[in-house]
């Protein structure tokens, strides 16, 4: 249950930007439905994803290697869709995911069954007494391209539908969103790096971008009605 919304200010090379959050009863901050704020999150930047697609990329929460360490909670139902996540990612990247060993006692990815969403930390956060590495959570109804999706939250990517330029590609119909999942719909608001030009434009089909409609009226009040149509009124996804 949520008991409060705000926005997380967020510090970067080019200014402030603020990241809209919905609060938890235990203090957890979640963004865009399934993105739990890492702690003192620090900086925010445009970045490559999978196939060159262009997404917002967290910079300050950034791995510092090609090597990520894994770990499967005891509790983790359904195993067969996080294998089948990883090597989606690795055939499509340099990355490696490797399980942890005993040498990754701060910095790792854990993967835990919970009882409802889909969710990850948004990019690398440290093992504390609190916080047990970059925790990605899955109930039993989270499909294996969930899971990549949620995995490259864990990498550090925001959601595509989000980036400041996207209303120059997309339109979101505001009147088909309740209003207390409006806040996954805002822009994240950082200036616009113009380096990102580089590495791939815009693109719906990206794994990061939420698609036209969804079956959650929880999301929408009409889902026969579109929530993100392109700009021609085409729908995807």
């Amino acid at each position: 249950m949520f008991v409060r919304e705000g926005t997380q200010k967020v510090a970067t090379g080019e200014g402030v930007f603020g990241v809209p959050y919905q609060e938890t009863e235990e203090g957890v901050r979640i963004s865009g439905g399934d993105m739990l704020l890492p702690p003192e999150t620090a900086s925010a930047d445009l970045g490559q994803g999978i196939e060159g697609n262009n997404l917002l990329f967290q910079t300050s929460h950034q791995w510092p290697s090609l090597r990520i360490p894994y770990e499967l909670a005891p509790n983790l139902r359904k195993r067969g869709r996080i294998t089948r996540a990883i090597a989606e990612i690795e055939a499509r990247t340099h990355l490696r995911f490797v399980p942890r060993g005993p040498q990754d006692t701060t910095y790792y990815v854990r993967i835990r069954s919970v009882g409802s969403g889909c969710w990850a930390y948004v990019g690398r956060v440290a093992h504390t007494a609190t916080e047990k590495g970059s925790l990605i959570g899955l109930e039993d109804a989270c499909t294996w391209s969930t899971t990549v999706h949620e995995l490259l939250h864990a990498l550090g990517f925001w959601h595509t539908h989000q980036r400041p330029d996207r209303d120059n590609h997309i339109r979101v119909h505001f009147r088909n969103i309740r209003d207390a999942r409006r806040h996954n719909f805002e822009p994240i608001q950082v200036l616009y790096n113009p380096s990102a030009h580089k590495i791939g434009a815009y693109s719906t089909d990206s794994i990061m971008h939420y698609s036209s409609f969804t079956g959650d009226s929880s999301f929408v009040k009409d889902t026969s009605k579109p929530m993100i149509t392109r700009l021609d009124g085409s729908t995807f996804g």
